[in-house]
């Protein structure tokens, strides 16, 4: 997940965390954002139990 704290790490290599997940970029706060939007409102209300992954299928 792209964020300003990544950014500002030292020694943070965002093109080696690109490559570790298939899209080929990191994540971005909307992209959660409209998940946790969409899990709090009534379009949801048949979703129990479910785990959603939002990894962009990170392999670690």
């Amino acid at each position: 997940m792209y964020t300003e704290m990544l950014a500002a790490a030292s020694g943070a290599d965002p093109e080696k965390s690109k490559r570790r997940v298939p899209p080929g970029r990191l994540g971005r706060a909307p992209e959660i954002a409209g998940l946790a939007v969409f899990l709090c409102s009534d379009r949801a209300s048949y979703t129990t139990g479910a785990t959603v992954d939002v990894s962009g299928l990170a392999m670690h």
